[in-house]
């Protein structure tokens, strides 16, 4: 079993415009001053520089790391194919039930105000 982690890993990334991560590496935790050079926050995830990128180097049928970048950007849209197919409906769903359960609420809390105004 592997020990849990102290020291929290802090990343630099490259992304496409879409926000589709097509690499990371880790990096040391950067200095305060650093940050505030750069106008930079270090996020929920650990990342704090991001390389932006068109990803028009992927299209070029010379570069060798293309088909890398494809399977990770592959993998990000069948992600989101999953939660948009899978746990919208179920989320949507459930608010439905949710408000119905607050409808349901307020009717109840009317009748227990009309019955404590007719007890006085």
């Amino acid at each position: 079993m592997q020990r849990p982690r102290k020291r929290p890993i802090y990343y630099n990334a490259c992304r496409l415009y879409d926000q589709t991560v097509i690499a990371a590496f880790p990096d040391r935790k950067p200095l305060p001053k650093k940050l505030k050079f750069y106008h930079a926050k270090i996020g929920e995830d650990g990342v704090f520089g991001w390389d932006i990128r068109s990803g028009s180097e992927l299209r070029d049928c010379n570069y060798e790391g293309r088909i890398r970048f494809q399977d990770i950007i592959a993998n990000s849209l069948n992600a989101r194919r999953a939660v948009r197919d899978i746990a919208l409906p179920a989320i949507q769903a459930l608010s439905q039930e949710v408000a119905e359960l607050r409808a349901q609420l307020t009717r109840i809390e009317g009748l227990f105000k009309e019955q404590g105004k007719a007890s006085s």
